[in-house]
């Protein structure tokens, strides 16, 4: 295995935190959310969409050319953009 992952190491934490957003099933109401939110993202630089399982604020957070847009709420909707 860690010739597969070019020698990298993993902790228990570490695949902890991977697998529990691992299977994470969005729906169309998600993705309409999400897809709102990016629009008004790039639009006016502030997102007022609400997230459509609990009702709480949708974040945009940059990371170098990728981003995220997801639930304010921990293990809520997420979806990731990967970058160059």
């Amino acid at each position: 295995m860690g010739d597969a992952l070019n020698g990298a190491s993993f902790r228990n934490d570490d695949i902890q935190l991977f697998t529990e957003y691992e299977f994470m099933i969005l729906n169309e109401k998600d993705f309409a959310a999400i897809d709102k939110a990016l629009e008004q993202q790039m639009k006016h630089e502030k997102i007022t969409e609400t997230c459509p399982r609990c009702g709480n604020q949708l974040l945009y957070i940059q990371y170098g050319s990728s981003y995220e847009v997801r639930c304010a709420t921990d293990g809520c909707i997420s979806e990731v953009v990967r970058g160059i």
